[in-house]
């Protein structure tokens, strides 16, 4: 799933991917709102994954035909949506309440059905029909007897797209006829509204008593059993007689639902939490780094790419082990004897040889640079899997840190070359998965401003006190006729803390011509590696140094 907030229709698939819109088109203000029904319409979709075949022959002809779709394809995908939240609310029960939250939201904002698809389809999302008494009766006739059939026949087992060519028949449509994309997109609107908690209680209320009076019109005894209530033999049961079949008092159990409905579960709060604290940095900037401190860094606004995938549990735990020993007081010093290492061998030293030493340790401050210009693609999963690697094994050492993204952007019309250095971490901040989809967001792109990017970040760490170990990943070649002066601003930045490289490679020979990159470039210490999982066994070298 990718969330994009460019497409145009709530969900569409392209390239085996469903794309899902951001929770800023989501139509609150209230962020608490938005972010509900942002997360129910996800899971909708996931549900959509687990239990819908899309590799089925009707399922690519339908996407197949997005553009031309037809009245029979639009009903089977309304109809596999019923589909896939009740079985989905079998599996996740605890997304009941939070889907019908959702409901009752939507069918306060839905607009009067235009026509009898519309009609079905509000039957079918919310379980009621919008302003009904405004609508022709016999389109309320036709409806009534689709969706009990569309019920009847989905319990039955049968197959979604035989029943919306019956579904069609019973609404009085031409199954093949091309679809009118207004009726798409008058499920698509997003009026931002303000509704206050009292307004929300109100909604689901009104959402259950008109669902209640709908179901009312559907004469189907299953679904009566289901909710363990009985009815009498008569088709024409009333709601009312229906309630005094309930133990105990319906209206008080109708307030128990929308109690329910309203609460907020904790997880929910936490993650709403993580959103407001991002919210609040975004609007107000970060202590000490504000643009009056360092103007030309900026913070990832847009937090779409999903940081999960740079999550390599295995090196980090690993990358974890081995700073505790540095902590303890233990580093790599270069020796006559020990471990062969490459590295220093290319490098001509007289020593390429890594054995242990004990040390004293004092505490250090750490700022770290991803370089994501073009040239790192291919690699850059890498280099943010050991950003993150780090991190998380910093974070649990409580040793202070701040990271710093860099990417060169051009433009187009003019040509120009833009700089855009995106703060991830402050040393401020507590490092959380918020920074670390900050870090996703950055795509590897443009040319290698290493000394401008230096020269920017430089006043950040003059402020800084105490000791600072300066570790940069990159392949170490910077835009074509910068390297003096890269080299320059990073001997000057020597004075101030330790300048160390990071970089990956494909192969062995890919890495020597790293090594030698960055032994141009006059970094304190380096190391270039052919697979991220070696990292942890050099990083004692490469900070116990200090």
């Amino acid at each position: 799933m990718v969330l994009s907030p460019e497409i145009k229709y709530p969900y569409i698939i392209m390239n085996d991917s469903i794309f899902s819109p951001t929770i800023d088109k989501f139509p609150s203000r209230d962020i608490t709102i938005a972010y509900r029904l942002w997360r129910a319409s996800l899971w909708h979709e996931a549900m959509h994954i687990l239990l819908t075949n899309f590799w089925s022959e009707n399922f690519i002809d339908y996407y197949d035909s997005y553009y031309r779709l037809s009245n029979h394809l639009l009903i089977s995908n309304i109809i596999e949506d019923y589909r896939i939240e009740k079985e989905g609310i079998k599996l996740y029960p605890g997304m009941d309440k939070e889907l019908k939250f959702s409901k009752a939201i939507y069918y306060y904002l839905a607009n009067t059905p235009n026509n009898i698809i519309e009609a079905y389809i509000q039957a079918m999302n919310f379980g009621a029909i919008k302003n009904i008494d405004k609508i022709n009766k016999e389109w309320i006739k036709r409806v009534i007897k689709a969706v009990e059939y569309t019920r009847k026949a989905l319990k039955k087992g049968k197959n979604v797209f035989d029943i919306a060519y019956n579904v069609c028949n019973i609404l009085g449509i031409e199954e093949f006829e091309k679809l009118d994309f207004s009726i798409i997109e008058s499920f698509s609107k997003t009026n931002k509204q303000e509704i206050s908690e009292n307004e929300l209680e109100k909604i689901i209320e009104n959402w259950i008593k008109e669902k209640n009076e709908f179901e009312n019109q559907i004469i189907e005894k299953e679904e009566f059993e289901e909710e363990n209530i009985k009815i009498n033999n008569s088709k024409k049961a009333s709601i009312k007689e229906i309630k005094n079949n309930i133990e105990g008092n319906f209206e008080e159990i109708e307030e128990e639902i929308i109690e329910e409905i309203l609460k907020i579960d904790n997880i929910i709060k936490e993650e709403l939490e993580l959103i407001k604290l991002e919210e609040k940095r975004l609007e107000k900037g970060h202590k000490g780094i504000e643009s009056k401190v360092i103007p030309k860094i900026i913070i990832p606004e847009r937090l779409y790419e999903d940081e999960q995938k740079y999550y390599d549990m295995e090196l980090i735990n690993h990358l974890k082990s081995q700073l505790r020993n540095l902590r303890k007081g233990w580093k790599e010093v270069y020796s006559y004897t020990g471990e062969f290492d490459l590295e220093s061998y290319i490098s001509k030293n007289k020593k390429f040889f890594i054995d242990e030493e004990r040390i004293k340790i004092g505490g250090y401050k750490i700022i770290i640079l991803l370089d994501h210009s073009s040239s790192i693609y291919g690699h850059h999963y890498n280099y943010k899997k050991c950003c993150i690697a780090l991190a998380e094994a910093l974070s649990e050492l409580n040793i202070e840190f701040s990271i710093f993204a860099f990417t060169e952007y051009r433009d187009r019309q003019t040509n120009d070359r833009y700089t855009h250095v995106y703060l991830i971490k402050s040393f401020e901040e507590k490092w959380t998965k918020i920074n670390a989809k900050r870090l996703a967001q950055i795509q590897p792109f443009g040319g290698t401003p290493l000394a401008d990017v230096y020269k920017i970040i430089k006043p950040l760490l003059l402020r800084t006190k105490g000791k600072i170990i300066f570790i940069t990943l990159t392949d170490g070649e910077p835009a074509q006729g910068t390297e003096n002066e890269c080299k320059k601003i990073i001997n000057s930045l020597k004075k101030y803390c330790d300048m160390i490289a990071i970089a990956f490679g494909y192969n062995m020979k890919n890495v020597m011509r790293l090594i030698e990159n960055l032994k141009n470039l006059e970094y304190t210490r380096y190391i270039a590696l052919d697979d991220v999982r070696k990292l942890p066994e050099k990083i004692l070298r490469l900070l116990g140094e200090s």
